[in-house]
């Protein structure tokens, strides 16, 4: 990637590779390594290139065990701005479960809070419901598990009742399901789903989710014909593609 660096065409190529060079050292274990080329690229380039080289300083920063400078890059991530919806949702959540990692849960709860509240119709919304609730579970608090779980339902529902897009219902659907499931519920968590898959057959469901629904309808709800359904949704959606005919 050096060597591409010092051809004489390698000049309208330079941004990507310096970016390369940056992901390559983080992968390969060198992160102050990564952190210089990085910085090259935020410096030398600007636009799409310096934005890409803040994330993989923070990424980089984390690496090297520098969680308070990481948090940091990622503040100058949403700093930098203006970024799209995915951008910003990605930081935010990449900077609650960092917080949530070094044991700081009330400003990491506050991040995903505010993620789902600015952005509520976003895949990471719904995740970072979901990791409220998790935490609380994971450490045997189940009534605040059970109060989180109340309020993510409210919310998720709340969007399954005014938002008409498709791909929306589907994701709060499946965010449904998956809260129910954590708090044990497993007969709503199986109907939400059903109603998805009968719903929206084309939909990209998670094939994990849908298998999860299946063991349960099968093992626990005593509800073979609903497992079956679940099971051929999974077969068909695996399915390749028939190819056409030949004429």
């Amino acid at each position: 990637l050096r060597q591409a660096l010092a051809e004489p065409a390698g000049g309208a190529l330079a941004p990507r590779l310096v970016l390369t060079l940056a992901q390559r050292a983080l992968e390969a274990g060198v992160p102050d390594t990564a952190l210089a080329y990085a910085a090259w690229a935020e410096r030398g380039f600007g636009g799409a290139a310096a934005h890409e080289a803040r994330l993989m300083a923070a990424r980089a920063w984390e690496a090297a065990g520098q969680p308070d400078s990481a948090l940091a890059a990622w503040e100058r991530v949403l700093d930098a701005g203006p970024a799209s919806e995915d951008q910003v949702a990605g930081v935010r959540f990449e900077r609650a479960r960092l917080l949530e990692s070094l044991e700081r849960w009330e400003q990491a709860r506050s991040e995903y809070r505010a993620l789902a509240s600015a952005l509520p119709t976003h895949r990471l919304a719904f995740a970072a419901l979901l990791r409220i609730v998790r935490h609380h579970r994971s450490r045997g608090e189940r009534t605040l598990a059970g109060m989180e779980a109340r309020h993510a339902l409210e919310a998720v529902d709340a969007l399954i009742a005014t938002q008409h897009d498709d791909s929306i219902q589907v994701r709060a659907g499946q965010a449904r399901a998956e809260i129910l499931f954590e708090t044990g519920d497993e007969t709503r968590a199986c109907g939400t789903l059903a109603g998805l898959v009968r719903r929206y057959p084309e939909a990209a469901l998670d094939p994990a989710l849908l298998l999860r629904a299946a063991g349960a309808a099968e093992a626990r709800l005593a509800n073979p014909d609903l497992a079956l359904e679940f099971y051929r949704d999974l077969a068909a959606r695996a399915a390749p593609p028939a190819r056409p005919t030949p004429s």
